[in-house]
């Protein structure tokens, strides 16, 4: 997609005048230079043969008067070219952001962190760059060199076709020069991608990083990576290098050719006048300086159009289908005969799972690691397509449902804790963006937050930073369990909630879900099976298969599989500490 139909399809009617108005305005600063050539043309015709003395003020006053307008035309242009390429950046950032939260979760994780941060932010920017300042300049330069050579034929066709013949040589380099450039910046933003990547992964893991000691290993990697990217891009930029030089020196020769050409016919009848000789060297060595701002010209429009392929790669990436059907008015969950595969592999993660969790129930999925847990949720989730069976909600297929309202009306706390660079009320009001300050508070201390959070500088309007800051794993959970009760969800899904928690702490959470989960659809996974006894129905899973379901008590009697869990489930309880004289704590 090329940069007016990016315009197009991007701006707003009034901000594509904008822009095509700055673009008028720079082509009315080109006219002025132009202006101030044919001035200065006429002056060494007419000012030495001229008795009137006012006539140098005159000449002057017209270049100066020149000199506002241009002036005033690129400061317009400027003002004009930035507001409508920042807003073009704008809503391209949003479109491509809009475009990711439509995909599924299975397309996200299939696609490089490091890569979608480098298109929001570089690829974005040099579309920024090529509309504020690109593709004006390059419009503006065309018009120059043309009006140039149309005056240079004017005056004599000889010495505008000498040099324009070697210009054209030039134009064959010029060509070469911009397939390697090309062939250059695509390397070079595979590479950055790489280094992205690579940032990204050592900024998650700097806390493992250092814990064990392997700061040395993982700098040696990421400093192997630059270098590499050093290398490429030096190795690209040498082999560039001559052709590049060569295109500069026949710019300069075609000026010097077209120079002897008209020195050559001197003494010719039809020859030129001195002035107009010298008028035409004037006009010849104009044309070097457009001409020379062409290579970094040509260098942005490769990063832009790189750019335009990566932004062209996620906007190809398929959405999430969504369903006719608007939210659902009953919340039982019933699983039909489900089995699902990872992309790429052919191992079953699930496979041939089928229960009913009534409406109100609270549904417990526990079972060795590695077991399906996780997936089983994300499927119910509707995080990723089913191979065989399916899931109802509310007696419907949850993919009928138009995904929006799908997940309105689920609540989802990860063992992973998302938040955000913003405040604490502000991530807290992700749950509900109209919570008042009283609801806030109040969900914070079912949550048994609130005093934590009343002990930072700012209180509820304390900036947090990367991942919840300074925060303990276990707060983090906290202020996104505020969050979950913040929602009001008639389904819960509750990941490893109180994994991170320590027993006081659990206790007061679990007494906060009693009130959180009635008469809600609740599914909770946890390696804590004494927060789960009370469940109405406990699923126990083992290599994706559905082994056993039922009451606490039920599988205590039956369930082998489960016995083990219980019986490693108290050990740890009663054997957490660390030195054998320690009592024990539960």
């Amino acid at each position: 997609m090329g940069l007016f139909n990016r315009l197009q399809q991007h701006l707003s009617p009034k901000l594509q005048r904008v822009w095509f108005k700055g673009l008028l305005y720079k082509q009315f600063d080109t006219v002025a230079i132009l202006a101030q050539l044919a001035i200065a043309a006429w002056a060494i015709t007419h000012l030495g043969e001229s008795d009137n003395a006012m006539l140098p003020l005159i000449t002057l006053g017209l270049l100066v008067l020149l000199l506002l307008l241009r002036f005033t035309f690129m400061a317009r242009a400027l003002r004009k070219l930035t507001i409508a390429a920042y807003g073009l950046g704008i809503e391209i950032r949003r479109s491509l952001l809009q475009r990711l939260v439509s995909m599924s979760i299975a397309t996200i994780r299939g696609l490089s962190a490091g890569k979608i941060a480098l298109t929001l932010s570089e690829d974005v920017q040099w579309q920024e760059n090529q509309s504020a300042y690109t593709t004006p300049q390059i419009a503006c330069q065309v018009m120059m060199l043309t009006l140039i050579y149309l005056a240079l034929f004017w005056f004599d066709w000889v010495v505008a076709g000498s040099a324009l013949l070697v210009l054209m040589v030039g134009m064959l380099i010029l060509g070469a020069i911009r397939k390697k450039l090309n062939e250059i910046l695509r390397l070079r933003a595979v590479m950055m991608a790489d280094v992205s990547e690579a940032i990204v992964e050592y900024a998650q893991g700097m806390s493992f990083i250092r814990a064990a000691a392997a700061t040395t290993t993982v700098e040696q990697r990421f400093d192997r990576e630059i270098d590499q990217l050093r290398v490429a891009f030096r190795r690209g930029v040498f082999r560039s290098i001559p052709l590049l030089s060569l295109f500069y020196i026949i710019i300069d020769t075609s000026v010097v050719v077209g120079i002897l050409a008209g020195a050559l016919r001197f003494n010719a009848p039809e020859a030129l006048t001195l002035s107009e000789m010298l008028i035409t060297i004037l006009l010849l060595f104009a044309t070097i300086t457009p001409l020379r701002g062409i290579i970094p010209l040509l260098n942005i429009t490769a990063l832009t159009q790189v750019g335009e392929t990566h932004i062209a790669e996620i906007e190809a990436v398929a959405t999430q289908a969504s369903g006719p059907l608007a939210a659902p008015t009953k919340y039982d969950v019933e699983v039909n005969n489900i089995s699902f595969s990872y992309p790429g592999t052919n191992q079953p993660a699930i496979q041939n799972v089928s229960f009913y969790a009534p409406q109100g129930s609270m549904t417990a999925i526990v079972g060795p690691s590695g077991s399906g847990k996780s997936t089983l949720a994300y499927l119910l989730l509707s995080f990723y397509q089913l191979d065989k069976g399916e899931i109802r909600l509310g007696g419907n297929d949850i993919h009928r449902y138009q995904t929006q309202a799908l997940y309105d009306t689920v609540t989802m706390v990860f063992q992973e804790t998302a938040l955000f660079q913003d405040t604490v009320a502000n991530n807290l009001r992700l749950g509900d963006p109209n919570a008042t300050q009283l609801e806030l508070e109040q969900a914070a201390r079912l949550a048994n937050i609130h005093d934590t959070i009343m002990a930072l500088p700012q209180g509820y309007d304390t900036p947090l930073g990367v991942d919840g800051g300074t925060l303990s794993g276990g707060e983090r959970q906290r202020l996104a369990i505020a969050r979950a009760i913040l929602k009001q969800s008639p389904v819960l899904f509750l990941d490893e909630a109180t994994a991170s928690l320590d027993p006081e702490n659990e206790q007061l959470i679990q007494q906060a879900f009693d009130s959180l989960t009635q008469n809600k659809t609740v599914f909770v996974i946890a390696h804590r099976l004494s927060t789960i006894t009370r469940a109405d129905q406990i699923l126990v899973m083992d290599h994706g298969a559905l082994c056993d379901s039922g009451t606490h008590d039920e599988l205590l009697k039956r369930c082998s599989l489960y016995q083990s869990l219980w019986e490693s489930h108290l050990g740890s309880e009663e054997h957490w500490h660390l030195y054998p004289n320690t009592p024990n704590k539960v």
